[in-house]
C-alpha cells in the first residue's frame, strides 16, 4: 500500500570546515544587517528560520569576498551554492567616503582595529551614503531552484556575512567595491604619503644587453625558492569569483565541468616537465641506502622486499602521490603485497595517507 506521506530528503552530515555563528546577539552592524532581513519575515518566515540553524549548525563553508560579491556553499540535503551580489558606490560616493575618513584618523584607527564605529557610519549618513546595504541593492542566485529569494540557503549565508563584517568592517568596503588593500592605499595618497626614494642612475635604467647565444640567461641571479604544484581545495574558483552569469542560470553547471577539466590538464601539463626537488632525491636516495629490514627469518634482508620498498619510494617521488592499485601496477607487483609494504612504511613515518578506503592516496613523508 502506498503512503499518503512523503519522507524529507537525508541530509549531509556538516561539513569539517563549516562556519558556525553565534547564537548570541552580536554587533551593531550585524544587528542591523540581520534586522534589515528580517523585513522579510512576513513573506520568508520558514526560509530564514532555517537559514539560521543551517550557520548556526556549521553548514555554510567557503565563504568568499570579492568586490560587490560574497559567495558561499551551504551544505543541506546537497551541495548548494550561493552567490549575493551588492550595489558597489560610484566614484563620487568614495571620494565622499575618503574624505570623511580622513577627516578624522580615529576612524581609520578603529577600523584596523576590527570596528566600524557609528559615528562614522552616522557621518556617512549626512553626506547621502549608506554603508549597509538595503534590499533594494542586493541580488543573488542558489542553485536550489526556490523561486523565492533569498532562499533558506541563502538567508543562511546572510546570517555567517553579518557576523563576518561585524568583526573586520573592510568586508563591508569591499562588498561596496574596494578591497581593504586598494583603500588603505588611496587612504595613504590622500595623507601625502611619498616614502622617500633612492635615486636611480642612468647605467640602473639602461637595458640589459645580452648577446643572442645567452638570451635564456641574466646577469642577475634569481633568488632560492621552492614551491608546490596542487589541485585547489575549491571547485573552479575562477569560475565562482566571476559570480553568477545573466540569463541562464544554469551556465555556470554547465561550464563547472569543463572548468575542472582543463585546471586538471593544466596541473598534469606542468608537472610532466617538473623534477623531483633536489633535497626530496637525496631523501630518497639516504633512505634507499638504509632500507634493510629484518626478514621472517630474523636476519637482515636485502633481497626481494628491500627491492619492492625501493621500487614504491622511487615511484611515489616520481608521481608525488598515487592510489596502492596505481603503485601497483607501476612496480609491476602483487597490489596486496604493495599495500602491506605501504602500512610498513608508514609505521616507519617514510610514507602518509589521505583519504579514504577507495579514495586513499599515498604520499612520501
Amino acid at each position: 500500500m502506498r503512503s499518503r506521506f512523503t519522507t524529507a530528503p537525508a541530509r549531509l552530515r556538516a561539513p569539517d570546515d563549516g562556519i558556525v555563528t553565534s547564537s548570541r546577539s552580536g554587533g551593531w552592524v550585524s544587528d542591523r544587517w540581520l534586522k534589515m532581513l528580517s523585513g522579510l519575515e512576513r513573506t520568508h518566515g520558514p526560509r530564514l528560520s532555517q537559514g539560521r540553524n543551517f550557520a548556526r549548525n556549521g553548514r555554510v563553508r567557503g565563504l568568499w569576498f570579492s568586490p560587490g560579491l560574497a559567495s558561499a556553499q551551504v551544505v543541506a540535503d546537497e551541495y548548494y551554492n550561493v552567490s549575493i551580489r551588492f550595489r558597489v558606490f560610484g566614484d563620487a560616493e568614495w571620494d565622499r567616503i575618503l574624505a570623511v575618513l580622513v577627516d578624522n584618523l580615529l576612524n581609520i584607527a578603529s577600523l584596523l582595529e576590527g570596528h566600524l564605529p557609528f559615528p562614522l557610519f552616522e557621518e556617512l549618513e549626512k553626506h547621502g551614503i549608506a554603508l549597509l546595504p538595503t534590499l533594494d541593492e542586493i541580488d543573488g542566485d542558489c542553485n536550489c531552484g526556490d523561486y523565492m529569494l533569498p532562499c533558506s540557503h541563502m538567508s543562511a549565508v546572510h546570517h555567517v556575512l553579518a557576523e563576518a563584517i561585524d568583526g573586520e568592517p573592510f568586508l563591508l568596503f569591499t562588498l561596496r567595491g574596494r578591497p581593504r588593500a586598494q583603500l588603505l592605499a588611496e587612504l595613504r595618497k590622500l595623507w601625502g604619503d611619498a616614502a622617500q626614494r633612492n635615486p636611480v642612475s642612468r647605467e640602473e635604467l639602461a637595458p640589459e644587453v645580452i648577446s643572442d647565444d645567452q638570451w635564456a640567461s641574466s646577469s642577475t641571479p634569481l633568488p632560492p625558492f621552492d614551491f608546490r604544484f596542487k589541485p585547489s581545495e575549491k571547485v573552479a574558483v575562477g569560475l565562482r569569483a566571476l559570480g553568477p552569469p545573466p540569463g541562464d542560470a544554469d551556465l555556470v553547471r554547465a561550464l563547472e565541468p569543463l572548468y575542472v577539466a582543463g585546471s586538471k590538464a593544466a596541473l598534469e601539463l606542468a608537472m610532466s616537465d617538473l623534477e623531483v626537488p633536489t633535497h626530496e632525491n637525496e631523501r630518497v636516495r639516504q633512505f634507499r641506502r638504509s632500507v634493510q629490514r629484518p626478514t621472517q627469518s630474523g636476519t637482515s634482508g636485502g633481497g626481494e622486499q628491500s627491492d619492492l620498498t625501493a621500487a614504491i619510494v622511487d615511484a611515489l617521488a616520481e608521481t608525488e602521490c598515487a592510489k596502492s592499485k596505481e603503485l601497483a601496477d607501476r612496480v609491476g607487483a602483487d597490489i596486496l603485497d604493495v599495500r602491506q609494504e605501504l602500512l610498513e612504511l608508514e609505521k616507519l613515518g617514510i610514507v602518509y595517507r589521505t583519504g579514504q578506503t577507495r579514495g586513499t592516496r599515498w604520499w612520501l613523508g
